[in-house]
């Protein structure tokens, strides 16, 4: 799904960055769209039970966190020195997450929508000032 993104075509990192946050906000924000997470649901009700499933579940965040810890990264360039990209990168997945489970307890799959924009301009205001292009 996000190998072939649209935004992996943009011109710059920066960009792309962007694009990706806005293919999750927009595809999130379909009513369509299940906002639920089969590794984030599993963990939750059996991390402490079954550490083979807990094993996986964090497999599947780690390979997100790093897949979005590189876009962040090429995003920074040589301004990537000391800026933890890999929190970074860990505070998009727990916006995801944790949008999904205040959704569902309020009812209101907005939330998801509004807590990702919010994210999106944090994690964009980390960039220095000279990468905006």
């Amino acid at each position: 799904m996000l190998s072939g993104g649209e935004f992996r075509a943009l011109p710059n990192p920066r960009q792309r960055l962007a694009g990706c946050m806005d293919f999750f906000i927009g595809m999130l924000d379909d009513p369509q769209t299940l906002k639920s997470c089969l590794a984030g649901t599993v963990v939750q009700e059996v991390a402490d039970s079954h550490p083979g499933l807990r094993g996986a579940a964090n497999a599947c965040f780690v390979g997100a966190v790093d897949g979005f810890r590189a876009l962040i990264d090429d995003a920074l360039g040589e301004k990537a020195d000391g800026e933890d990209t890999t929190s970074l990168a860990a505070l998009w997945m727990a916006g995801i997450q944790g949008s999904f489970i205040l959704a569902k307890a309020s009812g209101d799959p907005t939330v998801v929508r509004a807590t990702l924009e919010h994210l999106k301009t944090y994690i964009l205001s980390r960039l220095p000032a000279a990468s905006h292009a």
